[in-house]
């Protein structure tokens, strides 16, 4: 399973706290849905770059967290453009922040080969090779 809170984690905390970083190390990019409740961030530094979406509330039941997960499970996914299929992570963080802009409903959102587009029934997100997540309230789809 790929770890892609840690450097998320990072970049957030570091970010949160006022400490600068540096553009080389991590740069970020993100959005909401006009609903608030899916925030995604897009994270590029140090030739490794990846999106992550994280939704508030869910009214589905969450597949159970592997047994290698302590930390919290079931609202995050997470790519990388290479990736062949989205994951769910094991997090100990979030990229959920009121301050950042609105995709609204009908427009879309692309960055480094990543696509993503909000409609009134959810947010969809693909990389280039296919991978990608159909979010929504009622149902989380991973490809």
């Amino acid at each position: 399973m790929r770890r892609f809170g840690f450097r998320c984690g990072l970049a957030l905390l570091a970010a949160t706290a006022g400490m600068p970083i540096a553009p080389a190390a991590a740069e970020s990019a993100g959005f909401q849905a006009p609903s608030g409740n899916i925030h995604c961030m897009y994270f590029a530094g140090d030739g490794a770059a990846s999106l992550r979406c994280d939704i508030i509330e869910t009214s589905n039941t969450t597949p159970e967290a592997p047994a290698d997960c302590e930390l919290d499970w079931g609202n995050a996914f997470a790519m990388a453009p290479d990736s062949r299929h989205a994951e769910r992570i094991c997090h100990g963080d979030a990229v959920s922040d009121p301050n950042l802009p609105v995709l609204n409903y009908g427009s879309s959102w692309e960055q480094d080969g990543f696509i993503c587009r909000s409609e009134e029934s959810g947010l969809s997100c693909r990389n280039e090779l296919g991978a990608g997540w159909d979010l929504s309230r009622a149902a989380q789809t991973l490809f």
